[in-house]
């Protein structure tokens, strides 16, 4: 079974489904959803710390540091700044 998914997606399904999560976290981010440990449980992950591994193994950065390219003026920690 693996195999034939191998064989037609071109990956194996544990790094299709975490591409897929990857994907879905970026997004995410991008749209400001909210906190990072809000992101981590609406994406799929188990905690915070385990999305911020996958992310960084998936894309060389942590999820601070993506949102602080994405978005210089803020700290990192959140897609939006929260109301003052």
């Amino acid at each position: 079974m693996v195999l034939a998914f191998r064989e037609q997606i071109g990956v194996a399904p544990k790094l299709y489904a975490r591409t897929l999560r990857f994907g879905r976290t970026a997004e995410l981010l991008q749209g400001g959803a909210g906190r990072l440990a809000e992101v981590a449980l609406t994406a799929g992950y188990y905690d915070q710390p385990h999305m911020n591994a996958e992310f960084r193994e998936l894309s060389g950065l942590t999820p601070r540091e993506f949102l602080a390219r994405r978005h210089p003026m803020g700290d990192g920690t959140t897609v939006a700044e929260p109301a003052r």
